[in-house]
């Protein structure tokens, strides 16, 4: 995962540890975790529970079956007295699920990040102070032949040589056999096995290489463009560092709005009113169940809406404001503001769930029927077929 800088601040100031001493304890887990795994690592079973385990696992056997299924059963002439008397006697098994409404704010250095003004200098003095993170190196796009025998890239290579090839499409046309070839483009030193790196990194462009033999197989490679190391233009990157200037500055800004807000709650306000006051947009969703599929929840992520519909229903009062942080360093408030418990359908609110109930009970009874009569057959000497 990522470290959220604003979420470790808030936790040591609601712990009340220093930095020090949770980074201590945090490496103490460590060290136990390893010491455990080296214990446990080194236990092996017995050869003859791991025998018995892989003959009881690989055992096979051959067998004839019949299988009946309740759907070929056609129930008709359905009386609605039939229903009524059924739903009398099951209405615990036709609830209404609970609904819950509530309101919420979402604090998020995403969306305040973007509302955000500073000093265009300071992009560049950003700029120079981490020039050394825009450092780009070298990269090459290259064509790579590969032969499995020396006789075979030597065949190629005076191929190539002999029709002055030096395209990608023309090598796929020659339908070489005991070949194989690939294109890369803007690959890097570090991205290539370093028996490779070394001599692809040292050859000259627009020619190929002679063949080379490495672990993979005989190599020709084709250098088709290079593009020098170098430090990344601010032009390039001047909207990146724009961005993390004020995301930076909306983590700073969360911590100052949530103790704001914390302070008007504190004071007996509820979330509406406290949320007027400093200046946040608050949503009400009305009542809902417990599902995280509400189309009332579109603008946060899935991890965010499974949070805040699970702190919901697992809230016991309403009108109490609580809150959350979220993945991406922000904060979520939110209040319950009404409860629909669960409630016994009517009938006739039922009644499509009664129907398909009562069904199912009935064709069992038939199934019920067709399989004693096929179980006492057998009993009796029949065979299956």
């Amino acid at each position: 995962g990522s470290f959220n800088k604003f979420a470790f601040e808030r936790y040591l100031n609601i712990t009340g540890q220093t930095e020090e001493e949770v980074i201590n304890k945090i490496k103490n887990d460590i060290a136990k975790r390893q010491i455990f795994l080296s214990v446990s690592s080194g236990f092996s079973t017995p050869n003859d529970i791991v025998k018995r385990i892989y003959k009881f696992r690989e055992e096979k056997r051959q067998i004839s079956y019949i299988e009946l299924s309740n759907k070929i059963y056609n129930i008709k002439n359905i009386d609605d007295s039939d229903l009524i008397s059924f739903y009398e006697k099951n209405k615990k098994s036709f609830l209404s699920p609970e609904f819950r409404s509530f309101s919420y704010i979402n604090i998020s250095p995403k969306i305040l990040s973007k509302d955000i003004k500073f000093y265009k200098d300071l992009i560049l003095e950003k700029y120079n102070q981490d020039k050394s993170l825009y450092f780009k190196p070298e990269e090459r796009s290259i064509i790579q032949i590969i032969a499995n025998s020396k006789e075979d890239i030597l065949d190629v290579y005076e191929i190539i040589n002999s029709k002055e090839i030096n395209n990608y499409t023309q090598i796929k046309n020659l339908n070489l056999p005991n070949i194989s070839y690939n294109q890369l483009e803007n690959i890097s030193w570090n991205e290539l096995p370093k028996e490779l790196a070394d001599f692809i990194f040292n050859l000259n462009t627009n020619q190929w290489s002679q063949p080379y033999k490495s672990s993979l197989g005989w190599h020709l490679i084709y250098t088709s463009k290079l593009n020098p190391e170098g430090i990344i233009p601010l032009d390039k990157v001047s909207n990146k560092i724009k961005n993390e200037i004020q995301l930076d500055k909306a983590y700073d800004a969360i911590y100052q709005i949530s103790n704001q807000l914390e302070d008007q709650l504190a004071s007996g306000k509820n979330l509406k009113e406290a949320s007027n006051i400093v200046g946040l947009k608050i949503t009400d969703i009305p009542l809902v169940e417990n599902k995280t599929d509400s189309k009332f929840l579109n603008n946060l992520s899935i991890t965010e809406k499974n949070k805040l519909i699970s702190s919901v229903f697992n809230s016991i009062e309403i009108k109490n404001s609580d809150s959350f942080d979220t993945e991406e360093g922000g904060l979520i408030y939110y209040t319950v503001n009404k409860i629909k418990p669960v409630e016994t359908k009517s009938f006739k609110d039922a009644k499509n769930e009664v129907l398909k109930e009562w069904k199912f009970k009935e064709q069992n009874k038939f199934l019920k029927i067709d399989g004693d009569k096929y179980f006492n057959k057998i009993n009796n000497g029949f065979t299956l077929e």
